[in-house]
């Protein structure tokens, strides 16, 4: 692994948990600034949000049903091709 694989694997990990800090704390707005780039897109389970503004939006209205949450990360499998970077992570959330 070069110096440039292990500098974006610590940034990787970095957001990472920068977004769930945001959730938790309900910064939303800090998803769309600092999480999401303009043109992320980010899906799942039938879901398809694109755009850091939209992204933020959606997790706040799906966030609204729940008291509070407390994400936790573990097994974050950052795979590395060329220029392209594929990020696993293992997320487990409690909510309230």
């Amino acid at each position: 692994m070069n110096n440039r694989d292990a500098q974006d694997r610590e940034e990787i990990s970095a957001l990472l948990i920068d977004y769930c800090f945001a959730l938790d704390r309900r910064e939303f707005s800090r998803l769309a600034s600092d999480v999401f780039a303009d043109n992320a897109s980010f899906g799942g389970g039938g879901t398809n949000w694109n755009g850091a503004r939209q992204i933020a939006k959606r997790i706040k209205a799906t966030f609204a049903d729940f008291d509070g949450t407390a994400h936790m990360l573990n097994n974050i499998h950052i795979e590395l091709d060329g220029d392209r970077r594929v990020v696993s992570p293992i997320s487990r959330r409690g909510i309230g």
